[in-house]
């Protein structure tokens, strides 16, 4: 199939010069937002 679903999302993450990225007490969220999914064709046929 040639038709895949994607679905964005917002991942918010707290940084400080204090703490690094992707340490255990690094803060975030993730935000979805249904309207935004859309539809893609991933492979195209030309039958030429």
């Amino acid at each position: 199939n040639s038709m895949h679903k994607y679905q964005p999302r917002l991942h918010i993450v707290k940084a400080d010069e204090n703490n690094a990225f992707g340490s255990k007490n690094t803060a975030f969220c993730t935000h979805v937002f249904p309207e935004t999914s859309f539809i893609s064709v991933t492979s195209y046929q030309n039958h030429k």
